[in-house]
């Protein structure tokens, strides 16, 4: 029986990584997810099916996985038992089912990163904002401005969510920061969150050349 190497094996499967059918995606040399939790960690999935090998993905989170989140994170029943850091919880969850990629947890609150980590978040091709803390928000949005990066962001709240993505980081008043923390409608279910974070990843993979804003109300 013959042994595919798991390189071969990523080569041959995952057809964006083609030579003959290159698409961009393996630009995204290194990533960004600042949010780990409803959205972030359905982002972080997602993307590590199509990311090529040594791929750099940051992954800042400073909550840990609590029983609640049960109901909408799709991790093994240890992980919520032991409270791992949400940004912890997916890197290594990302481990298991991509272990090519390089995954660098942090658990700190945005605000709080060292001028050394955030110089590493700079250097990232795209950054995805999906975190529920307004004070945050502030922060990413001043230095995605400033660096002049690529940014989506993603959010939902019950049946309603909303998706903005700019090319260059000039953010205008589409990017409003809604300053009531956390979720209004409980429980949260996953269906909603699987959608965000699908068009948040269709626009880290395509990188239009033009703002987009998605906002979408799911009514039966």
């Amino acid at each position: 029986m013959k042994v595919i190497r798991l390189e071969e094996l990523l080569t041959r499967f995952l057809t964006r990584l083609e030579p003959i059918d290159r698409n961009g995606v393996e630009l995204l040399d290194r990533i960004t997810i600042i949010g780990c939790g409803g959205v972030g960690s359905w982002v972080g999935i997602m993307l590590s099916l199509v990311l090529c090998p040594n791929t750099d993905l940051i992954l800042i989170d400073p909550d840990r996985v609590e029983p609640e989140n049960m109901n909408r994170l799709p991790y093994p029943l240890q992980f919520f038992a032991r409270k791992l850091n949400k940004a912890e919880a997916l890197g290594k969850y990302i481990a298991l089912i991509r272990p090519q990629i390089n995954i660098m947890p942090i658990a700190k609150k945005y605000e709080e990163l060292s001028e050394l980590e955030k110089a590493e978040i700079q250097q990232s091709t795209i950054i995805i904002e999906t975190t529920d803390a307004p004070l945050s928000q502030e922060k990413i949005y001043k230095d995605v401005e400033e660096w002049k990066k690529p940014v989506v962001a993603g959010h939902y709240d019950g049946k309603h969510l909303t998706v903005k993505y700019h090319p260059k980081g000039k953010l205008g008043d589409s990017w409003v920061i809604n300053y009531n923390e956390g979720y209004e409608v409980i429980p949260s279910y996953p269906t909603v969150a699987i959608l965000t974070a699908s068009l948040v990843v269709e626009l880290a993979i395509r990188r239009p050349i033009e703002p987009v804003l998605i906002s979408l109300d799911i009514k039966p």
